[in-house]
């Protein structure tokens, strides 16, 4: 699109990656079609959906969270069950997992993409914890769910995908690392050192 007059002025209403609500006229120019715009607004909240906007998951993220709880279902260790169950029925994670991206740009960065990714990645463990019957299941799904569930919060899908103030500064591992404190505290008797285990593996996934 074009902005022929008053483009200074428009270019003060927006910032890259806000949606805008715009008006104009579509003329042909060289042989191709050009849309000239002569209003320009930013979008209110109640006039698009993001979803239309850009790239979603394959599959509706509640396809992707009943396959993922029926994997949580399998697990053997109560505790472990518990935390990660609790978590993933919690009102704010929840309404957060089922759009949320993965990531800005390497990867699933799309709207329900950090679910198919976790659920992807607890399938893969799932098939190599059934061949390999000296690994623990257990750990496993807890690490695929947990390693980039900080991007719940280090990321924001307001106007496109971006950073937030805490997932610059302190980043979806330490913020993985913090959740697992918040909710296994809320478990009588959680044992620490498997607090510490369970913490080192969202620690350790970077390397």
């Amino acid at each position: 699109a074009r902005v022929w007059d008053n483009a200074e002025e428009l270019s003060k209403e927006f910032d890259s990656g806000d949606v805008v609500h715009i008006k104009g006229h579509v003329q042909s120019y060289q042989n191709k079609l050009q849309f000239v715009i002569h209003q320009l607004r930013p979008a209110e909240n109640n006039e698009y959906d993001m979803r239309l906007l850009v790239k979603s998951a394959d599959r509706s993220s509640s396809e992707y969270m009943d396959e993922l709880l029926r994997m949580v279902a399998d697990i053997t260790d109560d505790n472990i069950k518990q935390l990660v169950t609790n978590v993933l029925n919690d009102k704010e994670v929840q309404e957060r997992l089922l759009k949320y991206p993965a990531a800005r740009s390497i990867h699933h960065a799309y709207f329900g993409g950090l679910i198919e990714h976790m659920v992807g990645i607890s399938k893969t463990l799932k098939y190599l914890s059934e061949i390999h019957k000296h690994l623990n299941y257990d750990y496993l799904i807890f690490g695929a769910i947990f390693h980039d569930i900080g991007k719940l919060w280090e990321l924001s899908i307001e106007n496109g995908i971006n950073y937030t103030t805490a997932g610059r500064l302190v980043g979806h591992i330490q913020i993985g690392c913090e959740l697992v404190d918040k909710f296994s505290q809320k478990i009588l008797g959680f044992p620490d050192k498997l607090r510490y285990e369970l913490k080192h593996i969202i620690l350790s996934h970077h390397g």
